[in-house]
Order: C-alpha cells, then structure tokens, then sequence
C-alpha cells in the first residue's frame, strides 16, 4: 500500500501530467493543419492554468480572481499597456466620465510606454479619487500583456481563417522590436512553464484546483 502522503503528492502529478499532455496535443493539430482549433484551445489552457494559479499565489488572498501575480514570472506579459487601461476605465461600473477623461489625457498618448505595475498603479493613486483607484486597481490585471495576448486568443481564434494563425500584436509592445507575433508554439512554451509552475505550488499547498 502506498503512504497516503506519497499517494496524494501521486495525483498531483497525474492531474498536471494530463494537462500538460492536453498542452503538447497544440503542436499536434498543428501538424494535421488545425490551427483555429489549436488556437481555441490554447484560450481555453491559458485561462484555466492562469486561474489556478491566482487562485493558488502564495502572496496573496487563496479567494482572490483578480491579481496580476500569475503572471509576474514573466516580465513580458506582466507589463501594463497605458491604452489598455484606459479601455478598462472606460467599462467599469463606479467610474465617473470625469475619471476616464482624465486618465486618457495622461495615458492615451501617441507613444504607448509599457508600464510595470508598481509604475501603473503609482499613476493610477495619484490620479483618481481613492475609492475609484482602488476599483481600477483591482482589475489591473486585465491591463497585463498576458491579458490582452489571452483576449485576442478568445475573441478571434473562433472566427479567423484557418491559415492565419499568427498573432500580430503591433509595435510599441516590447522594448527594441518593430512587430512582435505569437504563434501556436510560442503559446505551448508559455503554458508550460505555467503548468510547471502550477504543479509546484499544488505540492506546496497539498491542493488541486478546483476546476480547469
């Protein structure tokens, strides 16, 4: 009989080794030219793994869906795009006009600098009322790099043509680039790394996620 502790620590490993497995299964439709399937599921991946592991930030509240931590690993796709929160500002319930006026005059620029979060959030406290920054704040996350590359994934996989698969994510988003694309392949590199990250925190907290 295997020892309860070696036993559970097992299931872990089986419940991430299959989703790693569901990841590798990407490049395969690849290979048979199914790219707006691999594309729909790579969506489907990123948003489960990415909540596992908010869900799972050690730093942070286990109840929590609203942090920006489970990217932080990646200094690229943690980055906040200025444009991108004012797009958010703009669709929050609690924000005055006056509020996404003002923070499009300081943000919405003809040079898009990508920000960090401590620079973000920095900007967004000394701009808005404190009951408004704090809103904002909390949804911070979907001003990330990662958030906008998972969007698109979502609301265009299902309808682009089957041999455009790459992801243009125009200039201004990395530093010393001219054009930065996202393929299949990069997506699988990226949601492995995230899955090895999500095995370790389940055999630090003894727990599985909930859903995926």
């Amino acid at each position: 009989m295997v020892p309860a502790p070696r036993a559970y620590a097992e299931v872990i490993d089986a419940y991430w080794d299959d989703v790693d497995g569901r990841v590798g299964y990407l490049l395969a439709l690849l290979d048979v030219e199914r790219y707006s399937e691999a594309l729909s599921l790579a969506a489907t991946y990123l948003e489960g793994v990415t909540h596992a592991l908010v869900t799972t930030n050690p730093e942070g509240d286990p109840n929590a869906v609203d942090e920006t931590e489970a990217l932080a690993r990646d200094p690229y796709l943690s980055l906040v795009h200025p444009l991108q929160v004012v797009r958010i500002a703009g669709s929050l319930m609690g924000l005055s006009a006056a509020t996404v006026q003002g923070l499009a005059v300081i943000l919405d620029t003809p040079v898009h600098q990508l920000l960090y979060r401590e620079q973000a959030v920095e900007i967004i406290r000394s701009s808005l009322p404190p009951s408004e920054a704090a809103l904002l704040e909390r949804v911070l996350w979907k001003c990330t790099i990662g958030y906008i590359v998972y969007d698109f994934l979502k609301s265009m996989s299902f309808r682009r043509a089957d041999q455009a698969r790459r992801i243009g994510l125009g200039t201004g988003f990395y530093e010393g680039a001219t054009h930065v694309g996202f393929a299949v392949p990069e997506l699988v590199a990226l949601l492995r790394g995230m899955v090895a990250e999500a095995r370790a925190r389940s055999h630090n907290t003894g727990r599985l996620p909930a859903t995926l």
